[in-house]
């Protein structure tokens, strides 16, 4: 089914985390001015299904309200579905899942989607290629279990924080 409403095109997103395992253990590095391609998640707080298109909303503190569509796959995940909204494909984290193809408002916060989740989505190389997208880092706040500070970069092989939030924005493809 395509969707036949208008929505806004989401072309940046505050707070994307990037948590401390991906830059610890993966060696995920990056600076302020560079672009990233990135998958994302959508860890999802709550959902429930709507008729009425609306544009995404970023609340400071309590994430990010989108509406949009859910997107028919075949997960191995039961915990997982993927959502279409504003020319974003993301992976959804959440308990129950909605009917494929029908328009939901969420609720949640935006990750990076790592490998263990986009390896457990059929058909993969499709619904990655969807997800992935080129992005400019605009902005880096390091998280620590106690506070928080802007750094311009994030460094090879650090851990023992809670991890980085990123602010990005789209690069036309």
């Amino acid at each position: 089914m395509v969707l036949a409403v208008r929505m806004s095109m989401i072309n940046s997103l505050r707070d994307v985390l990037i948590p401390d395992n991906v830059v610890g253990s993966d060696g995920w590095v990056t600076r302020v001015g560079a672009t990233v391609r990135l998958a994302l998640e959508f860890d999802c707080e709550s959902w429930a299904y709507t008729d009425a298109p609306a544009p995404p909303r970023y609340d400071d503190g309590s994430g990010y309200e989108l509406v949009g569509e859910v997107q028919p796959v075949e997960a191995g995940w039961v915990h997982g579905w993927m959502l279409g909204t504003g020319g974003l494909t993301a992976y959804v984290r959440t308990d129950d899942l909605p009917e494929g193809g029908r328009l939901v408002r969420a609720r949640g916060r935006f990750s990076i989607a790592e490998d263990y989740v986009t390896d457990l989505f059929e058909p993969r190389d499709e619904l990655l290629a969807r997800a992935c997208r080129s992005w400019r880092v605009d902005r880096i706040v390091r998280i620590g279990h106690h506070d928080r500070r802007e750094v311009s970069v994030i460094p090879r092989l650090e851990s023992g924080r809670r991890g980085y939030l990123l602010d990005v924005t789209g690069v036309p493809a």
